[in-house]
């Protein structure tokens, strides 16, 4: 994502997504308009699926609601530790 951004409240969700939805139903070409980001975007969305895997074994899981919620903090928190290494780098 880039441009300026903004903090809005909780409530305003749907307000801001369907304006989301318009603007990009009426100018699609706005989705994709930095090839460059679009390809890195997808290259984190790789690395971040490839390490899940390596941290669960799979990426197709059925686990109860308490356990799958713990599953996912450790990876967030995998996410951060690594992000945080590199920005030492």
């Amino acid at each position: 994502m880039t441009g300026h951004f903004s903090i809005f409240p909780k409530s305003a969700r749907r307000q801001i997504a369907q304006a989301a939805v318009e603007q990009l139903t009426a100018y699609p070409e706005l989705l994709c308009r930095n090839p460059a980001m679009l390809r890195r975007a997808w290259e984190i969305q790789n690395e971040h699926r490839a390490d899940f895997i390596d941290q669960v074994g799979t990426d197709m899981i059925v686990l109860p609601p308490d356990e799958a919620q713990e599953t996912l903090r450790e990876h967030y928190r995998r996410q951060r530790q690594r992000a945080l290494a590199n920005l030492d780098e």
